[in-house]
């Protein structure tokens, strides 16, 4: 089984939203969507880290995992960054 997410904001309470819109329902039948352990890292590191603003321009968070998961085990790549926000 995969999954993968992208969000991008700067809003945590929207980011955090997001991530946990695609958290796995069901943990019985966990073929659609993020595992619940990994939404709970990823809001937990929307949390930590710090947006801000600097000389004028305005940042934002850019969130990008992908992995897969089975009986052997799992593996997973996870990205966060800081993005400049153009609107």
């Amino acid at each position: 089984m995969s999954f993968s997410i992208q969000v991008v904001g700067k809003d945590k309470a929207k980011l955090k939203e997001a991530i946990r819109a695609q958290q796995v329902k069901d943990e019985a039948q966990p073929h659609n969507g993020v595992p619940t352990r990994v939404a709970d890292h990823l809001c937990a590191e929307v949390d930590r880290v710090r947006i801000y603003e600097y000389a004028g321009r305005q940042y934002g968070l850019s969130i990008d995992a992908s992995g897969s998961f089975h009986e052997q085990g799992s593996n997973e790549s996870i990205t966060i960054k800081a993005v400049l926000l153009v609107e």
